[in-house]
């Protein structure tokens, strides 16, 4: 008798643990799915690249001597990429996003591999500021 209640209470035990792992897990994806739908604030595209100008000298990414006019448009286009990418994070669509460089890189000569840690900068700042002001 004892053996059979023990292994009752174990077995509801398990069950509840399993709701909660079940829930807390469910809630972790809700709250990447809610940060990655925020939707930007308004940007101020000319403070932005004012802000970039700056900043990217350094970062990892930049090589020396290459001017911000090369940069600009992948920073350009990680802030435009946020906005437009609705509930998803860069690492979900880094990939098109590298595919299609090349229509949206202006007159930078700059190749994917060069550009892309610029792009996600932009894209985390405008993510970044959409959950501070979504978020609290």
């Amino acid at each position: 008798k004892g053996a059979a209640i023990g292994g009752a209470i174990g077995h509801a035990a398990t069950v509840a643990k399993d709701a909660v792992v079940g829930a807390v897990a469910s809630a972790a994806a809700a709250g990447k799915r809610a940060v990655g739908a925020l939707a930007p604030a308004p940007l101020n595209p000319t403070a932005e690249h004012e802000y970039w100008r700056k900043e990217h000298l350094s970062r990892p990414y930049f090589t020396q001597g290459t001017p911000y006019e090369q940069y600009g448009p992948a920073f350009q286009y990680g802030w435009q990429s946020f906005a437009t990418s609705h509930g998803k994070t860069f690492n979900d669509v880094e990939p098109q996003l590298g595919r299609d460089w090349e229509s949206h890189r202006g007159p930078s000569k700059l190749n994917w591999s060069q550009v892309k840690g610029a792009t996600r900068d932009a894209w985390q700042r405008v993510e970044k500021t959409a959950c501070d002001v979504a978020c609290g």
